[in-house]
Formats: structure tokens, sequence, C-alpha cells
């Protein structure tokens, strides 16, 4: 009688044993995938940032070009202005396509700069054509001039990296988080 009672308890601890160690490995499987899924929006995320730093360096080169262009009369610098201006365009597209949320803010951004390029563009063919006085206008001309639209660019840009690195915080907490639970996880399996 008292054998088949220690048998008893033996199998429902058993038991136990069993359905804890499947809930833990099923628990521990599926932070593994999170934790997959969060490397995944890290690498993502590092990539979007990179696209926004260069989105940043080509602006201040066409920036540079276009007025390069103004000073010197040389047209090659308004090719490599436009270069420039296409690659910026480019790596928006490419922040626009990881971060589908910030679309918006991101046309605001392209839009702006499309505007500075335009800007820009009309601005060195007075300095080549009419003089510097007519260029110089163009450039400090309140809202509508040059340096105006440059930093209401500058501005727009700042404002996306802002955002995207509240995005990236809140992904590396939730990456944190995910690798804690799975620490537990792994030190209660050992247990």
């Amino acid at each position: 009688m008292k054998n088949i009672r220690i048998i008893r308890v033996m199998q429902v601890v058993a038991g136990v044993s069993v359905a804890a160690m499947i809930f833990l490995v099923g628990t521990a499987w599926d932070l593994f995938r999170g934790l997959d899924h969060h490397m995944a929006e890290q690498e993502k995320m590092s990539n979007t940032v990179m696209h926004m730093t260069q989105t940043r360096i080509h602006t201040s080169q066409m920036e540079q070009f276009v007025t390069d262009a103004g000073v010197t009369g040389d047209a090659q610098s308004l090719v490599e202005a436009q270069d420039h201006m296409q690659r910026a365009l480019a790596d928006l597209d490419a922040v626009a396509g990881n971060e589908p949320a910030m679309k918006a803010e991101i046309d605001v951004a392209r839009q702006t700069l499309s505007q500075l390029y335009a800007t820009g563009r009309k601005m060195a063919d007075l300095y080549m054509q009419k003089g510097r006085e007519a260029g110089n206008e163009l450039m400090k001309a309140k809202t509508v001039g040059f340096d105006d639209q440059m930093a209401l660019v500058e501005a727009n840009l700042q404002r996306l990296v802002e955002k995207l690195d509240v995005l990236r915080e809140n992904e590396n907490r939730q990456l944190v988080q995910k690798k804690n639970q799975a620490a537990w996880i792994i030190i209660s399996l050992g247990l």
C-alpha cells in the first residue's frame, strides 16, 4: 500500500516535471525566435541610421558644390551637386523603406531638399550670369533664400534623426528585455 502511494507520488512529480520542462522549452523557443526578430530589427535600424547619416552628408556636399559653382563659375560643380542631391534622395527612400511609419516626415524632407536644390541651382546661375550681388540676394532672402531653406532642411533631417533615435532606443530596450527573459529560462532549465 505504501509502495503504491510512493509510486503514485513519483508519477505525479515526474508528470509535473515533464510538463514544466515542456513549458520551459516552449517558452525558451518562443523567446529565441523573438530574439531573432529583434536582432533583425537591430540590423535594419543600423542600416536606416547609416542611410540617414549619408543623407546628411550628401545634403552638405550638395550645398557645398552649389556654393562652389556660384563662387567659381564652374558648371561641373553643379553636376556634382546634382549627383549628391540624387544620392541624398535615394538614402531618404531607403529610410522610408525601412521605416514606413515615417513616410510623411520623409516626404516633407524630400520636398524641402528638392526645393533647396532648385533654389541653389537658381542661386548659382544668378552668381554666374548676373554677378555676386544677385546671387547674394537669393542666398540671403528670407524664407525662400538658400540659407533659410538650408536651415529648414537641416531642421527636418534633425527631426528624423531624433525620431530614429527614439525608435532605436525602444528596440534596444526590447532586445535587452528578451535577452534577460531568455537568461532566466536558461537558468530555470538548468535547475
